[in-house]
């Protein structure tokens, strides 16, 4: 289960995700590590390919 669970979207593999004022992203991966810090998801602008990963608090980059 994702621990984004206070939030109006859903945040699971397969699901589409808005991150600030990008839109539309799709969720990928979680990486769950449960070390007590937020999980890492990996997202995907299925536009043109990017991917970026976010973590909730730290934020988003791109990774690609």
């Amino acid at each position: 289960n994702p621990l984004i669970t206070n939030s109006k979207q859903s945040w699971r593999i397969g699901d589409r995700v808005n991150v600030g004022f990008m839109k539309n992203l799709l969720v990928t991966q979680i990486d769950a590590i449960y070390d007590g810090l937020p999980d890492i998801y990996t997202l995907e602008n299925t536009n043109n390919g990017k991917l970026y990963q976010f973590t909730p608090h730290n934020g988003i980059e791109r990774i690609n």
